[in-house]
């Protein structure tokens, strides 16, 4: 049994998932089925053993039977993995680089050393105009 199933379905529990649709999520993500299923035996008989994992008690998800069709993905899962896809997407486009963030703060910056400038160099600011009058 390959531990990184076995503790994504641990965690996945944990979290209030019922095992059912973590083994599918794990068997749509391309992991093996057969390994799939034996971590979730492996891990329905080790919470039996324990109170209360997290917001779902371990009756609620040790009788339930793991039941899944191989071969084609139903409609319901390509929907649920196109609505992943999407969030994922926004996510990166979020992550991306903030170019109204960026050149607000370069005007910004900008018109600071302007003002400096001006306070140092008012004298010969007004003398210039002065002179153009």
């Amino acid at each position: 049994m390959r531990q990184d199933i076995y503790g994504g379905l641990k965690n996945a529990v944990e979290k209030g998932d019922d095992l059912e649709s973590a083994v599918r999520s794990f068997i749509n993500a391309g992991y093996p089925e057969a390994e799939v299923r034996d971590a979730a035996q492996a891990l329905s008989g080790s919470t039996a053993g324990h109170s209360i994992v997290s917001q779902t008690t371990v009756s609620s998800t040790v009788p339930q039977t793991i039941s899944h069709s191989t071969g084609t993905k139903s409609p319901e899962n390509r929907q649920q993995v196109q609505s992943n896809l999407v969030r994922s997407i926004e996510t990166d486009r979020r992550k991306g680089t903030d170019w109204g963030l960026i050149v607000l703060g370069s005007v910004l910056f900008i018109l600071i050393i302007v003002l400096i400038t001006s306070i140092f160099f008012k004298t010969q600011i007004i003398d210039f105009f002065s002179s153009l009058i």
